[in-house]
């Protein structure tokens, strides 16, 4: 017969406690938080995301395969690899850099 303060009870308590606790913990982080899934159907130059960053004024530099986007919380700009010498020097950003 196990007695209310054995060693064995206290520890099997404590086990159902955690038990109960932590998928609670664990599951309440993202109880309303909504994710917003972006594609090239959404301005994207990719849906292959090399890099990320976020300059001071907000934006979300995306990096990918096939160009650069900036990202405003609305509408994504594109910017690629043209032939004049102010252009991204290639279409493929692996990562980002700021100063």
């Amino acid at each position: 017969m196990l007695r209310i303060g054995s060693p064995f009870n206290s520890k099997v308590c404590i086990a159902v406690i955690l038990i109960w606790l932590v998928p609670l913990l664990v599951f309440s982080q993202f109880e309303g938080k909504e994710f917003i899934h972006y594609s090239t159907k959404d301005g994207l130059t990719d849906n292959s995301i090399s890099a990320l960053a976020q300059d001071r004024f907000g934006y979300m530099w995306i990096g990918t395969e096939q160009g650069l986007g900036r990202f405003d919380g609305l509408n994504v700009n594109q910017y690629h690899s043209e032939s004049h010498k102010e252009s991204l020097p290639s279409e493929e950003i692996l990562n980002l850099k700021w100063r």
